[in-house]
């Protein structure tokens, strides 16, 4: 299965090549979104490593990515942006294309998903899901909850559902993809709601929340 990936992030992009190299899997492709420059370098070195493709593109809408994601026959399409992808990129990709969504679906779609669950006192984690037009509203594939510990930091929180939950998570939904079971529907509109960039002042509530749940242990 041709699985390739969508990229603007190298350090995210390499360790997850890193562990689908470990499972077993291997990326075809690789498209940069940005101009070939020396932030990439670390990221060429491991696309080559693992007998990789790396393209570059301006923009991931750009008629030519558009054009070149079409030309590769790709399966799944991974992606590692923090942009909204349009149909014509979604329909690059013959199964789907994935992402892992660091929060928990339905429930805390958009920006911001580990601040505003702890404020409303919900479940952190990571969700992989397939991507539709919409911000986080596509099949849910897979989820895992992060179990939290008195006196992190909201730092501390973040990278452990990136290093405990990410890529596992995302390995479980290639799983059911390459399986061939039915490929979930998009969420309904009233399951969960999107959320935006927190107030400042309603982050220092959250900051002084964990700060407070570590002292009086």
């Amino acid at each position: 299965m041709n699985i390739s990936l969508l990229t603007s992030d190298p350090s995210s992009t390499i360790h997850l090549m890193y562990f689908l190299g470990a499972s077993g899997r291997k990326v075809s492709n690789v498209v940069c979104v940005g101009e070939k420059s020396e932030r990439f370098a670390v990221l060429e070195d491991s696309v080559e490593r693992f007998d990789a493709r790396i393209s570059y593109v301006a923009h991931h809408e750009d008629p030519l990515c558009i054009k070149l994601l079409s030309g590769l026959e790709i399966d799944i399409l991974v992606i590692l942006l923090d942009k909204i992808i349009s149909d014509h990129v979604i329909q690059t990709a013959r199964v789907g294309v994935l992402n892992a969504h660091a929060g928990i679906l339905p429930r805390y779609r958009g920006v911001d998903s580990r601040r505003w669950a702890i404020l409303e006192g919900g479940d952190v984690g990571v969700s992989a899901h397939l991507v539709d037009a919409g911000v986080d509203t596509g099949g849910i594939l897979a989820v895992t909850k992060l179990e939290r510990f008195n006196g992190e930091s909201l730092a501390q929180i973040s990278r452990r559902n990136y290093y405990e939950n990410k890529w596992q998570t995302l390995g479980r939904a290639l799983d059911r993809l390459e399986s061939g079971e039915p490929i979930p529907c998009s969420q309904l509109s009233t399951e969960g709601k999107q959320y935006f960039w927190m107030h400042k002042k309603l982050r220092k509530i959250v900051d002084d929340f964990l700060v407070g749940a570590g002292a009086s242990e």
